[in-house]
């Protein structure tokens, strides 16, 4: 096993370390709905899947399948350890995601450079609350290997590379392609996952193009084919599981055309996730701002791919813009959780002289993404139901709020964890700007104008700093969090080793 295969694993356990250390005792978002569905899978064997997808539906049984069977040998009750095993799914995905990360930055930057701008992404982007939240982490997982094999296929095209069935010498022999069909193979997966991310195919495919020096050629053509070659096995399977599912071949837990149908302004979209209070991109991923800092350095060296992220980012952007851009109550615009981590590559420009600016950056985004994994992200929308029982208006499912800093959820999640570290039971007090929607919702209704409204969060100040080994009954908190301080000094122990970074 190389180095850059034991940083990339020794990324994947770190970073899982730490993600399932943050974990909560239940399932937030959806991702109840998809153990459920995995249960009633196993006990009925059937294959049935939720709103997470078939990919997230597949990949979690075994984690399911594991936690019952300790379960029984344990002979617990309410499948707690099953929810268990269920609940580190996301963490580990995410994790992978980290390694993936790694090898990404490694095409670019010395393994060294790599290993540090991985951390970045691992605890200073949204990736970090997201391992526990989940909903999400599955397809970006899927996004960042087809990055990856895209990139890597990109920069290998032309090296010789002999192959056993060729003449020695011969370019872009079969080593190399399988680069481009396994990207394929991962971006089209995410007809398992989340569809939307199927606006992102110009970029892919624009890449492709680049390589042929903007030119229609036999290879260009060729490079297509293999792209989508993927799809003779992905679409029977696909369409086969929507009829097997919903009863028609291109049925599925969402229709795309009701997200757009009476969609956002994509004006006041873009807005929102660049530029807003509750929202911005750049306030939930500060890194992003130095990738635009520093985007022209990365143009001149990498062009190819400083084009790919551009049109990757745009077409993300412009997508989300038309639909729920403010991403439900979630932590941060959650549709754009792939954009943390392409987003980033740009930072490979930065020069190593400045490397203690990426220690800087790694400390503060750091802080700030505990914000999100100290409290559960259901507490959050509490908040906006209160205002609703006092106006009529549902603000969860409106634009207002985005321009009203205390309704963010960083925000409240700071209010919540200071209370509960101090001890305090103070409310969180609203003074509110009405907008005239608001205003004519509340006069409909009969309500009175309020403009005051005070949060009582001293009944959700349970769901602040309430992990998982705080919960299990089996074994006391106090064992667990020891059992975590010797892996931890067992990572310690391991990095030291694999972290020896020679002159790259």
């Amino acid at each position: 096993m190389n180095r850059k295969t034991k940083t990339a694993l020794y990324l994947l356990t770190l970073a899982f370390t730490v993600y399932s250390f943050f974990q909560f005792p239940g399932f937030q978002g959806y991702e109840d709905e998809t153990y459920k569905r995995i249960v009633t899978n196993i006990e009925s064997s059937e294959f049935k899947t939720g709103r997470s997808g078939y990919a997230q539906t597949v990949l979690e049984t075994p984690f399911v399948l594991k936690g019952q069977f300790f379960d029984s040998w344990l002979n617990t009750s309410n499948h707690q350890i099953s929810q268990l095993y269920a609940l580190l799914y996301n963490p580990f995905v995410t994790a992978v995601g980290v390694a993936v990360m790694f090898m990404l930055f490694n095409l670019f930057v010395s393994r060294r450079k790599a290993f540090w701008l991985s951390l970045v992404y691992a605890f200073g982007t949204m990736a970090f609350p997201y391992a526990g939240i989940g909903m999400e982490p599955t397809a970006v997982l899927f996004v960042l290997l087809a990055t990856y094999f895209l990139f890597r296929f990109g920069k290998n095209q032309n090296d010789v590379i002999p192959a056993p069935c060729l003449p020695a010498g011969r370019k872009a022999g079969i080593q190399t392609y399988k680069y481009l069909i396994l990207s394929g193979l991962f971006y089209f997966l995410l007809f398992f996952s989340k569809a939307y991310y199927f606006v992102m195919l110009p970029a892919f495919l624009g890449y492709l193009w680049m390589l042929c020096d903007l030119k229609i050629t036999k290879k260009l053509i060729k490079n297509s084919i293999l792209f989508f070659s993927s799809l003779v096995l992905i679409l029977p399977l696909y369409l086969f599981a929507n009829n097997y599912n919903f009863g028609n071949y291109f049925g599925g837990q969402y229709n795309l055309a009701n997200e757009l149908t009476g969609g956002e302004n994509i004006i006041f979209g873009t807005y929102g996730l660049l530029l807003s209070f509750g929202k911005s991109i750049f306030i939930y991923v500060p890194a992003l701002i130095l990738s635009v800092a520093f985007f022209k350095r990365f143009y001149q060296k990498f062009k190819n791919e400083a084009i790919f992220v551009i049109l990757y980012s745009l077409l993300l952007i412009l997508f989300v813009a038309q639909i729920h851009w403010w991403s439900d109550e979630t932590w941060g615009p959650r549709y754009l959780l792939s954009l943390g981590a392409i987003g980033l590559i740009p930072l490979v420009s930065i020069s190593q002289a400045k490397k203690a600016l990426i220690n800087v950056i790694l400390f503060f985004t750091f802080a700030f993404q505990l914000l999100g994994v100290s409290a559960r992200y259901d507490v959050f929308p509490y908040t906006f139901y209160e205002i609703y029982g006092k106006t009529g208006y549902n603000i969860l499912a409106s634009q207002e709020y985005q321009y009203i800093p205390q309704f963010a959820p960083y925000f409240v999640n700071y209010q919540l964890l200071k209370n509960k570290i101090l001890g305090r039971n103070e409310p969180i007090n609203y003074n509110v700007i009405y907008s005239p929607p608001m205003e004519l919702a509340g006069k409909e209704r009969g309500h009175e104008l309020i403009k005051e409204i005070t949060y009582d969060n001293n009944k959700y100040q349970a769901h602040v700093l309430n992990f998982w080994w705080s919960n299990i009954p089996i074994i006391s908190a106090g064992k667990i969090f020891a059992f975590y301080l010797i892996l931890f000094l067992g990572l310690t122990i391991w990095g030291r080793n694999v972290l020896k970074f020679k002159k790259e």
